[in-house]
């Protein structure tokens, strides 16, 4: 069985936890090709930011996302994306180094019918593919929904889509099932490698 990695020993940890921000999420994650990216919870404030780092997006990428051509995201579509209360809808981003550009977003939303399960998302922008990205913004998102209560992710892709079925067993023991994959988290909360920081709203 697939388990969740221990956090890289560069990740530091935000330990407060608020209404407004998820108990636990890396301030820092370092990718394998050595990268350090800021990660925080995505904010109302990121609404232009989220924007135009989907319309960075190409065509395809668009499409494994939202299973559709989606030529653009309408001002009720931001808001709902970026105004998220943390528990039942949470969303991780992470920003370029050195700069505010959105370049990767993990998310989940919890089911009503079924609260121990939430469907997750994840995007990375096209020339950020293959670093590892996506892997490290799903297992912080992860541990957050396991700390909340959460032990199930589904995913509506193909379950031929190997590539996504790769990225979710790095977070639990995956299974198929009609239209996408059902993923049992087997994520353990990691130990701050630095005393907890706090982080807040984005800064503008």
């Amino acid at each position: 069985m697939d388990g969740l990695a221990p956090a890289a020993a560069a990740d530091r940890e935000v330990g407060a936890v608020t209404p407004e921000s998820p108990a636990t999420v890396p301030a820092v994650i370092r990718l394998r090709t050595g990268e350090e990216l800021a990660v925080r919870p995505i904010a109302p404030e990121d609404a232009a930011a989220l924007n135009a780092a989907f319309l960075r997006l190409g065509a395809d990428s668009r499409y494994q996302r939202f299973q559709a051509g989606v030529p653009v995201l309408s001002r009720a579509w931001l808001d709902h994306l970026t105004r998220v209360d943390h528990r039942d809808h949470e969303a991780l981003v992470a920003l370029a180094p050195g700069g505010d550009a959105i370049v990767g977003v993990a998310r989940y939303i919890r089911s009503p019918a079924e609260p121990a399960a939430a469907e997750v998302a994840v995007t990375v922008a096209d020339e950020w593919h293959g670093r590892g990205l996506g892997r490290r913004l799903l297992e912080a998102l992860a541990r957050h929904a396991v700390r909340i209560g959460i032990t199930t992710f589904t995913a509506s892709v193909s379950p031929s889509n190997r590539v996504v079925h790769r990225l979710l067993g790095s977070v639990g023991a995956v299974t198929g099932r009609d239209g996408g994959f059902v993923v049992r988290l087997t994520a353990a909360p990691a130990p701050a490698a630095t005393p907890p920081c706090p982080v807040g709203p984005p800064r503008r």
